[in-house]
């Protein structure tokens, strides 16, 4: 009987150990990634997203200092990041799994799913 307690207490600890590694840390996610989207417009292709807390929210954008589009509907969930966009008349969502510095996912717009991946910023 004192066997399976030990192991079943072991059990719980690891499968807790693994759903805390798979989450998203606030600091993994704030600051800014390079991305590329390939298949896509040249002027579509690559930028800058970025993610910031204010107060208890994360806010996400797309873009440059002076022409920073938000992320609309942006989800954080273990280590899944979602959001929408709206370009033009059309709706984008965006799908990204983060691993340590790098996200890769899939754009999808009306014309087909495209891939995507960024990388973290180094801040100087």
């Amino acid at each position: 009987m004192n066997k399976n307690y030990h192991f079943i207490a072991l059990f719980a600890i690891c499968l807790f150990s693994i759903a805390a590694g798979s989450r998203i840390t606030k600091d993994e996610i704030l600051g800014s990634w390079k991305y590329k989207v390939t298949s896509v417009p040249p002027e579509y292709e690559n930028g800058i997203m970025s993610f910031e807390q204010r107060d208890d929210k994360m806010l996400g954008f797309i873009g440059s200092t002076e022409n920073k589009m938000p992320m609309r509907d942006l989800v954080i969930k273990e280590k899944m990041i979602s959001f929408k966009l709206q370009i033009e008349s059309s709706e984008i969502v965006v799908n990204l799994i983060q691993t340590g510095d790098k996200m890769s996912g899939n754009v999808i717009t009306e014309d087909g799913k495209f891939p995507i991946v960024a990388e973290k910023q180094v801040t100087k």
